[in-house]
């Protein structure tokens, strides 16, 4: 990637691709028009390549000067922003000691478990245990960067993260209720993605100062996309969850099938709103512009205010950690639902109880800060 930085986004201000498409317009290139239009409004080629050749010159000239001040300044403010970083980390795990310290032993608790159940089914060779298997390892991986994301006070990027652990989580449920065929078709799905990535690449690559696949590569994986096709329908290869075709049938099979249309074949839609919620942090939304999961004094947001958005916070945790914990939770009951025993079942019921636990004590402790900071300001006025 820093060949496409170092070459790419400098846009019109470094020498042009020859292949630029002069339609479409980056915010250098932008930049740059503004910039020449207070000098004059319209340029021949020659002297447009001229004053490019100028500001060239200009920063190379200045470079040193450059170098030397953004080196210097920034290693004074890293200093800085690092002591009043871990002043902020070091109060919030004070504070929030306990209930954090219960969802590490949760999380370690069910990944234990885990781990004892896949050693004891290790010569199981479905393609069922294999796919939930793998589903709960990558929601294990999820489940340790929330936890990072709550320890360092964005609980608003925990929520984004959940989305994917609360998909995994709903498609092993569905998998889990669709039996072996959906597992084989979910695991078979994989070359048809590898097929589409690769042709994606190849329009691009070019773009981004990348060669191209080699036509054996892809040629092999067009066949393999081919054959899937054969094998399983034209529908399977549609959208990214044609693999589901054998359980969710469309009228017309060019349609695709939704996410939406998965979880409702499960005991999931309860977390419908949570779900869109978590869709405001990973799509542009202008809402999310003025929305703050862990804003003291709601979740909207003072529009004036630039300093609302801008950092962590120390509060809003209680609503990733229940979804988080709750998601993991279902993963890990999908998992050893394949050869449940009496014991997994005390376990399971253990388990979520501690949930609701966990979770209470984090509001507790929201309700105390935001107490105490409301109290702070109305002192202060």
């Amino acid at each position: 990637m820093s060949k496409i930085v170092a070459e790419k986004i400098g846009g019109n201000l470094l020498p042009q691709n020859k292949k630029e498409d002069k339609t479409k317009k980056s915010i250098i290139n932008k930049i740059e028009s503004n910039l020449l239009s207070n000098i004059k409004t319209n340029f021949t080629d020659d002297e447009l390549k001229k004053v490019r050749e100028i500001f060239l010159q200009k920063m190379n000239e200045n470079k040193e000067i450059l170098d030397n001040f953004f080196e210097r300044n920034g290693y004074k403010n890293n200093y800085l922003q690092d002591y009043y970083r871990n002043g902020f980390i070091n109060r919030l795990l004070y504070n929030y000691q306990e209930p954090i310290s219960e969802f590490t032993i949760f999380t370690e608790h069910i990944l234990t478990n885990a781990r004892d159940f896949i050693n004891l089914n290790k010569n199981n060779k479905t393609n069922l245990f294999k796919v939930i298997k793998l589903i709960f390892i990558r929601c294990n991986l999820i489940v340790k960067e929330i936890e990072c994301l709550i320890k360092n006070g964005f609980a608003s990027g925990a929520v984004a993260r959940w989305r994917s652990l609360y998909e995994y989580s709903v498609i092993s449920i569905f998998i889990i209720n669709s039996g072996e065929e959906t597992a084989k078709r979910y695991l078979d799905f994989i070359d048809i993605e590898r097929y589409k990535e690769a042709n994606d690449y190849n329009r691009y690559c070019e773009y981004l100062c990348f060669s191209k696949l080699e036509n054996n590569i892809v040629d092999d994986l067009k066949s393999k996309y081919n054959e899937l096709k054969k094998k399983y329908g034209d529908e399977f290869a549609n959208g990214d969850y044609g693999w589901a075709s054998n359980i969710i049938k469309k009228e017309n099979k060019r349609d695709r099938i939704k996410f939406d249309e998965i979880r409702d074949q499960t005991d999931q839609k309860d977390l419908l709103i949570y779900y869109k919620f978590s869709c405001q942090y990973i799509h542009s939304s202008s809402k999310n512009l003025i929305f703050n999961l862990a804003n003291i004094y709601g979740t909207e947001i003072n529009i004036d205010d630039y300093k609302a958005l801008g950092d962590a916070s120390n509060i809003g945790f209680s609503e990733p950690i229940q979804l988080t914990m709750y998601s993991f939770f279902n993963a890990f009951a999908s998992l050893i639902s394949i050869n449940v025993k009496e014991g997994d079942l005390v376990n399971i019921l253990f388990l979520r109880e501690k949930i609701k636990e966990i979770t209470n004590k984090f509001i507790d402790i929201e309700n105390k800060i935001e107490k105490e900071e409301r109290g702070k300001t109305c002192n202060t006025q």
